[in-house]
């Protein structure tokens, strides 16, 4: 019985909006090392962005990232390609100009239930919610917004490489 390997990417720090030359360079190399894996056969099954997509959290760096990379990408991808990719937020993805009032430091001391996946905890992140509003916004999966914004503050999915 054989079994087909599940391939995987693993992307981070794009930091949009900090280097634009540098930043289209990045993308294109990037989607150019994808289609080339794609004609040897062996693309990725997923493809994990875990943070830091923007550098101040601005809905333009979002717009960049969707129109420049994430687009290509997804098309590039063929069949269900929006179930392949998961994009969670980062430390970048945060507007700090919205609940300037909410500090960043010291909030699991300060704030231990913060992350328990219940009422309790969700009403703690909400205080937080609003400087994730562009990072929701984006057009990354559906439901993204969902589950940054849920009770819960998680998200899960089973399904298949192939």
């Amino acid at each position: 019985m054989g079994t087909e390997p599940i391939r995987w990417l693993h992307l981070s720090d794009f930091h949009v909006g900090k280097d634009e030359y540098g930043q289209q360079r990045q993308f294109e190399y990037i989607l150019k090392h994808i289609a080339e894996q794609q004609h040897k056969e062996i693309a990725p099954d997923f493809v994990f962005v875990t943070g830091d997509i923007a550098n101040r959290g601005n809905k333009d760096e979002y717009t960049d990232f969707v129109n420049n990379f994430y687009a290509p990408l997804l098309a590039s991808l063929g069949t269900e390609p929006e179930t392949k990719i998961f994009v969670i937020p980062g430390n970048h993805d945060v507007d700090r100009g919205k609940a300037k009032a909410v500090g960043r430091y010291d909030i699991l001391s300060d704030v231990g239930n913060f992350f328990d996946p219940n009422h309790s905890g969700f009403e703690e992140r909400g205080l937080l919610l609003t400087r994730f509003s562009c990072f929701v916004e984006a057009v990354f999966a559906p439901d993204l917004g969902e589950w940054l914004a849920a009770p819960s503050g998680g998200f899960s999915q089973i399904g298949k490489a192939n």
